[in-house]
């Protein structure tokens, strides 16, 4: 098993029921999400006029780097700035301090970069030390804090390639954190599929308390794979302004009817009307390879109307990408993070965070961002 490290654009993160207006009706080939979907849950709505106010605290890691930021109406206030001694590979937030993993580049990559005469963030992302691949430490006030290696025999039940078999080059290393326990697993082997490494073979150990025995059963309960249910802690209650409808599209052509032989995974155009007004549609135009977009809709605001939803592209993997609805006006762009107790982030070249549908300040982007637990 192997953990894909950096996708921010995950879709399990938004991979849950979510609510939009119902404000008026739909046409007979339209869907359109509404009470009997589920929204916000039991969540209370926001007050929609009051100020934002408090802060949030979030990990935002470029590269090497961790900085640790709070986020208020005043602005962004740097906490910790902590250099690792290679690229941050994972993150995990727990207590009072982020763990970070180091991960050592994909070396064909690093080597295709070198060939085409790579500038210097791509020589500085390939040049961690070889020794230093799946370290684990904390970003404390006083900088990275390593935790012991653990002994090479920790990992001796873990066969070495054979045969036509390959030595893991990268990904061999993972992160978990459990109930505050610190594990960290590791594979030998692994092939190359979907344009990625792929280990098939796992073990996994405490780290920060060594001595234990490893087990080839990832931690229970983990964190790091599955975000928040972001519909549910958004805690915003849809615009009555917006009406929000589905319309199933034939995966062939433009403008064709529904198609039914298609039932079983429809593609959605999402029309959006502000005031009774129909703004437009999206996507406008499908092109080769587009899935159109989810079901699911996140709200962040209630006034001003603001909501997100993900379109889908096919490809060698999949993938999909966020598309922000401000006034039902769509822009392509970034990545949703949720945090606890009501924060998301949007992020993009800056990081906006909401509260409960109020904006409670920016934060300078990152290529990855985490929210500080208020609860573990």
């Amino acid at each position: 098993m192997r953990r894909t490290l950096f996708v921010v654009m995950v879709v399990g993160l938004v991979a849950c029921k979510s609510s939009s207006s119902s404000s008026s009706s739909s046409s007979s080939s339209e869907s359109q999400p509404g009470p009997g979907t589920g929204s916000t849950g039991s969540a209370p709505p926001a007050s929609g006029s009051a100020a934002a106010t408090g802060s949030a605290t979030l990990a935002i890691v470029q590269g090497a780097n961790v900085k640790v930021v709070q986020v208020s109406a005043a602005g962004a206030k740097v906490l910790r700035d902590v250099s690792l001694p290679g690229t941050v590979g994972d993150i995990v937030w727990t207590g009072a301090d982020p763990i970070a993993m180091v991960m050592r580049p994909d070396a064909s990559r690093c080597e295709m970069m070198a060939a085409a005469g790579g500038g210097s963030a791509a020589t500085s992302d390939c040049a961690s030390d070889a020794k230093l691949d799946g370290t684990i430490g904390r970003i404390t006030t006083t900088g990275f804090v390593a935790y012991p290696r653990l002994p090479e025999t920790t990992w001796a039940a873990l066969a070495g390639p054979t045969g036509d078999q390959k030595a893991c080059n990268s990904g061999c290393w993972s992160l978990f954190v459990r109930n505050n326990e610190v594990w960290q697993g590791h594979c030998k082997v692994s092939f190359y599929a979907d344009g990625g490494e792929v280990c098939d073979s796992w073990l996994y150990a405490r780290v920060d308390k060594p001595g234990g025995a490893a087990t080839s059963e990832p931690p229970k309960d983990a964190h790091g794979d599955a975000g928040p249910n972001v519909a549910a802690e958004t805690r915003v209650t849809p615009s009555p302004r917006v009406t929000i409808a589905l319309a199933p599209i034939a995966h062939e052509g433009d403008d064709a009817e529904p198609d039914s032989s298609s039932e079983a995974s429809p593609i959605f155009r999402m029309r959006c009307a502000l005031d009774g007004i129909t703004t437009g549609r999206f996507p406008d135009k499908l092109e080769p390879g587009d899935l159109g977009m989810t079901k699911d809709i996140v709200w962040i605001s209630t006034e001003p109307p603001l909501f997100a939803a993900y379109h889908m592209h096919d490809g060698m993997t999949g993938f999909s990408t966020l598309v922000l609805f401000d006034r039902c006006k769509p822009t392509e762009m970034g990545e949703l993070i949720a945090g606890p107790d009501g924060l998301v982030a949007i992020a993009t070249d800056t990081i906006d965070v909401w509260q409960a549908g109020h904006k409670l300040g920016t934060a300078p982007g990152g290529a990855r961002v985490l929210f500080a637990p208020t609860r573990n």
